[in-house]
């Protein structure tokens, strides 16, 4: 069609290769807060199931903080007032709260439930179990 088409390549490099490195980190960064959420379900699990069976709070609050920092998340994002453990009869459940720190904020225009996308995701895991210690 035309006669010189000298840099055709170069000017689609420049098009596509900013939006496959923004594709790629965003991406890497939703794979990240998989992760996060993956790991907040385990503290939740095993702080509720060591708090069931030996029926020590701080200890069970020891043992999430611990297998959040083993999974590689911050405890300074840990929101201790809407996490703690909740007895209801035989049962008791576990909440831990997370605030993922977002990458992307400011701007983007993305609207979530709560309104448009702050600086923080707040993830909140929930496990029951049921009580198997004896109280003395």
């Amino acid at each position: 069609m035309f006669k010189n088409e000298k840099g055709g390549a170069l000017i689609e490099a420049v098009i596509t290769l900013p939006l496959l490195v923004i594709m790629f980190t965003l991406f890497v960064v939703v794979l990240d807060a998989f992760h996060a959420r993956f790991v907040v379900t385990d503290a939740a699990r095993e702080a509720v199931r060591y708090y069931a069976i030996h029926g020590d709070e701080d200890e069970a609050e020891t043992l999430k903080k611990s297998v959040m920092e083993d999974g590689g998340l911050s405890l300074e994002a840990l929101n201790e007032d809407k996490s703690g453990f909740v007895e209801d009869g035989d049962y008791v459940t576990a909440y831990v709260t997370y605030d993922y720190p977002v990458v992307f904020t400011g701007g983007t225009g993305f609207v979530m439930e709560e309104g448009i996308l702050d600086d923080e995701l707040s993830m909140m895991e929930r496990a029951t179990f049921k009580i198997d210690y004896d109280e003395e």
